[in-house]
């Protein structure tokens, strides 16, 4: 992927301009957090950066069936239906989170987190995971879906090379963190199956194996992973605009922050057609903010 090829494309400068207008206006109201998206957008940049270097597109991407929904009209309808609403539950659960009382949902997710209660800390990864990838998962396959279609299967060759460079800075924080007594062997144990289940593998089936396999069933490659990027991003609104008191404030903060590390996953995901390697980045993104007790 080419310099040129990204200038050419219609897609990926809408998304510039969209980042560049949501880092301008944090850079007016929180400067703080616009550097942290100027800092993230640049490890985003390295970990495409890898995974593009390692592993070439499938030789005809447009026509890849992973990551790509698949079956009669009737049936990519359904799962798009299947993805709509799982789409829809991720952006209430997010406002519940914020400490917003959403009608229906908000006694419906204190409900179900009563079934994890022995679990103490970990009820609510348990309770992402059930709701942003098992219960729309088994949705998808009833209605026609593929393991493939989702990613679901082995990673291609060179996804080990792409995650060694993927991995790097986080590792050699964990090690350092171990060695320096900053962490016990079992907290960091539990601390990545922790972030498996909360943001690692439940946001990957979300955005990945749900959003973007159902956006390129109907668009070109480079639309379905900027809309998917921006679509990560908005779930999170709901844990942000307490900050800010302005759905547009809290938009243009999640958008800065997140869509870049999105559009990086994406790319890992059809670069390595399978879901295994943006999991792995993605608890690895979570472990890192949790030693550096980043929020």
């Amino acid at each position: 992927m080419s310099v040129a090829r990204v200038l050419r494309s219609r897609a990926y400068l809408t998304f510039g301009v969209v980042w560049c207008g949501s880092v301008v206006a944090l850079l007016i109201a929180d400067r703080a957090n616009a550097v942290l998206a100027l800092a993230t957008a640049a490890y985003a940049l390295l970990l495409a950066g890898g995974v593009i270097r390692f592993l070439p597109p499938p030789r005809d991407a447009r026509t890849d069936d992973v990551f790509r929904a698949q079956g009669p009209r009737r049936s990519v309808l359904a799962q798009n239906l299947v993805g709509m609403l799982a789409f829809g539950w991720a952006v209430l659960t997010g406002f519940v989170y914020g400490g917003r009382f959403v009608p229906f949902v908000t006694p419906t997710v204190v409900w179900l987190q009563t079934i994890h209660t022995p679990l103490k800390h970990g009820a609510g990864s348990f309770f992402n995971f059930a709701g942003m990838a098992l219960v729309p998962g088994l949705l998808l396959f009833a209605v026609g879906a593929r393991p493939r279609h989702l990613g679901l299967r082995r990673p291609e060759r060179g996804t080990l090379r792409a995650a060694t460079v993927c991995l790097a800075l986080p590792l050699t924080m964990c090690i350092f963190a171990l060695v320096n007594g900053g962490i016990k062997p079992v907290t960091l144990l539990w601390l990545l199956v922790y972030n498996f289940f909360s943001n690692g593998f439940s946001e990957e089936f979300q955005s990945r194996a749900i959003n973007l396999s159902q956006l390129r069933a109907w668009m070109a490659n480079d639309w379905a992973l900027v809309i998917q990027a921006i679509l990560f991003a908005v779930p999170h609104i709901g844990s942000t605009i307490h900050e800010y008191h302005s759905v547009a404030m809290a938009l243009a903060n999640v958008v800065a922050l997140n869509a870049p590390i999105a559009m990086a996953l994406g790319i890992m995901a059809l670069r390595s057609r399978s879901l295994v390697l943006p999991t792995v980045v993605h608890i690895s993104l979570d472990t890192m903010a949790a030693l550096v007790g980043a929020p």
